[in-house]
């Protein structure tokens, strides 16, 4: 039985020759673009969210921004910024990018529709009294979240505080999930990849909730918004992407047949792993203050870092193998899903305007 790593054997010293070729073919690869894409992203996430955090300590701190163009302004921004980051660190692989539309595109519905559920009462106090049915809406909504959630016990809070988590992580992770059960993400480096986009869209639309419904009515500060388009949006791509790689790396395909798809067992475990990040963070912000933040962030980049690496490596030893095999070069990391992130880009800041339309918002 074949394991996904092993090289196409061929006849007798031709197929050892393959078989070395290949795998020098594939260790210089890694070795020369690892520092230039790999390590030169990394480390610019890092920059990226530590400067983020720096920001609280300037002036910007005091400044009331204009939420009708910084929003989609940041919403447009932080997703083209984090994404191509994202995709430096993992790579494309080989995903189709109708795969990576169609895990983004779910994950933008299903948020959307939770955050409006969920923000319901703020959505009433925004949108303008002309807008009538958008307002009754809001109010049947309100309702109905105030049924499920007002219960005043210690048991009912728990429930609430880890019960969030889980749907939350359920709204990113089940497109991928789908993908990956329907063969159309076959592996590690392409989970990740997806996940990373997943979690940052759930991170942008939630952003713009905040920045559109829950933060004008308390005058927050600029750098509030720049914190959760810029630090929290790509932590949930983090959280996912790890997450995503998990159910390769949990399902023991590494040690069987390369064909063999993730057991229920591996989505569990990649579930639970997920769920359990975002309840440590949300534990330690609220016990600790949002200085955790730092910690929680910077505590889960390197274990990406080693494992987007290892899947990375493990992706190209196999297009080779393919390659050699079919006389076809599989191995184009970037590719034009570089070009979907730009439309996706200019896609939420237009979902931004559209909604400021479509309720005519006006913030207290």
């Amino acid at each position: 039985m074949s394991t996904v790593d092993s090289m196409p054997q061929g006849g007798g010293a031709l197929g050892a020759l393959s078989a070395r070729g290949a795998g020098g073919a594939a260790g210089a690869r890694s070795r020369r673009r690892v520092p230039r894409r790999f390590f030169a992203g990394t480390i610019a996430l890092y920059i990226l969210l530590l400067g983020t955090f720096l920001l609280s300590a300037s002036s910007l701190r005091h400044a009331i921004p204009n939420i009708y163009t910084v929003v989609p302004l940041l919403a447009a921004l932080s997703f083209h910024v984090a994404a191509s980051l994202f995709l430096l660190i993992m790579g494309r692989g080989t995903v189709s990018r109708w795969a990576v539309l169609f895990c983004i595109m779910a994950t933008f519905v299903l948020t959307a529709a939770l955050c409006l559920f969920l923000r319901a009462d703020d959505l009433f106090a925004a949108t303008n009294p002309s807008r009538v049915h958008v307002r009754e809406a809001a109010a049947a909504m309100g309702r109905a979240v105030h049924a499920i959630f007002d219960h005043s016990s210690w048991i009912a809070q728990t429930a609430q505080f880890a019960g969030m988590a889980v749907i939350e992580e359920a709204v990113k992770l089940l497109p991928l999930f789908f993908l990956i059960a329907a063969g159309r993400v076959k592996n590690a480096q392409a989970a990740m990849l997806c996940g990373a986009l997943a979690g940052l869209t759930f991170g942008t639309v939630e952003a713009i909730s905040y920045g559109f419904l829950a933060y004008p009515p308390e005058s927050k500060p600029i750098t509030t918004y720049l914190t959760r388009f810029f630090v929290m949006s790509p932590l949930h791509g983090v959280w996912d992407a790890i997450a995503g790689g998990l159910v390769f790396y949990l399902s023991g395909r590494w040690r069987s047949n390369a064909m063999r798809a993730p057991g229920v067992g591996a989505y569990a475990a990649a579930f639970c792993c997920g769920v359990v990040a975002h309840v440590a963070h949300n534990a330690l912000q609220a016990i600790l203050g949002p200085v955790t933040q730092i910690v929680t962030v910077f505590a889960l980049l390197a274990p990406l870092y080693v494992m987007a690496k290892h899947a990375r490596h493990r992706a190209e030893v196999v297009a080779a193998a393919a390659s050699i095999t079919t006389g076809d070069d599989a191995t184009k990391l970037t590719g034009d899903v570089q070009v979907l992130i730009v439309c996706l880009s200019a896609f939420f800041a237009a979902a931004s305007i559209v909604f400021c339309w479509a309720v005519a918002l006006r913030p207290s």
